[in-house]
């Protein structure tokens, strides 16, 4: 099995004509890391990369997920998902989830 981390850009999030841009690729071994480490690495990943990366302010979703033999994904069978509002080149929290 063949796995990645995929950060995409959610575009026309809501609609019938919801879709994913990929931004970043990155396959991980599962052999050498335990599934739950890898689900826990995946948000730090995704923010990492929009931190380092030139992001849009816009709406994110990183997947744990497997890739088929041409390198492809599909976001239905992820094995975790990670949401995140992207703001002025920082998450955007609601006040309600701030310490």
């Amino acid at each position: 099995m063949r796995l990645a981390y995929v950060l995409c850009e959610s575009k026309n999030r809501g609609t019938m004509g919801q879709r994913y841009e990929v931004g970043h690729v990155l396959p991980v071994d599962p052999l050498e890391t335990q599934l739950e480490e890898l689900r826990q690495g995946l948000r730090p990943w995704a923010l990492e990369r929009l931190t380092t990366g030139i992001a849009r302010d816009g709406w994110y979703a990183a997947f744990l997920t497997e890739l088929d033999d041409n390198s492809r994904f599909d976001a239905c069978t992820a094995l975790h998902i990670e949401e995140v509002v992207w703001c002025q080149e920082t998450e955007y929290v609601p006040k309600a989830e701030q310490p």
